[in-house]
C-alpha cells in the first residue's frame, strides 16, 4: 500500500455536486460516490484495496471522535476509469493492467515495473 501511495488510489465522483438530493436509500441527503480508478492499475489491486476502505468505514462508524468528515458510501460498479492518472513507476508487474501496459511505447522507463509479482490477496483471519 506504501508502494502505492496516494497517486496510485482511486478517487470517488457524486452525481449530486452540493450534497442535497443522494441517491442513498436509507438516507436520501447523503450521496454515493462512485470509485474512479486509475486506468493504469489494474482490477485486482483496487478489490484487494476495497477491506482496508470496509475497515476504516467501520472503525470511524464506531468512533466517538467525530473531528473529521464521516466517510463517504462508495460504489464499486460499474467500474469506471480515469485515463488522465499518471502510473505510479517500479510497482510489481501485475499492479498493471495488461492491455494498459502493452500500450506503453516506453514502459522500461516510464513505468519501471519490477518483474516481481504481489499476490493482491487478504488473509481471511483479518475479517474475524
Amino acid at each position: 500500500m506504501q508502494r502505492l501511495g496516494p497517486d496510485g488510489m482511486s478517487s470517488d465522483e457524486s452525481d449530486v455536486e452540493d450534497g442535497r438530493g443522494g441517491e442513498d436509500p436509507a438516507n436520501p441527503t447523503r450521496p454515493i460516490f462512485r470509485v474512479v480508478a486509475p486506468d493504469w492499475r489494474v482490477r485486482e489491486v483496487g478489490e484487494w484495496l476495497e477491506p482496508f476502505d470496509a475497515i476504516h468505514l467501520f472503525s470511524c462508524h464506531n468512533s466517538d471522535d467525530l473531528r473529521s468528515q464521516y466517510p463517504r458510501l462508495q460504489l464499486h460498479t460499474p467500474r469506471t476509469v480515469d485515463r488522465t492518472t499518471r502510473a505510479v513507476k517500479d510497482l510489481p508487474v501485475n499492479a498493471y493492467d495488461p492491455a494498459w501496459l502493452e500500450q506503453q511505447t516506453q514502459a522500461d522507463f516510464t513505468v519501471r515495473a519490477t518483474n516481481q509479482r504481489y499476490e493482491f490477496q487478504h488473509d481471511n483471519r483479518l475479517f474475524r
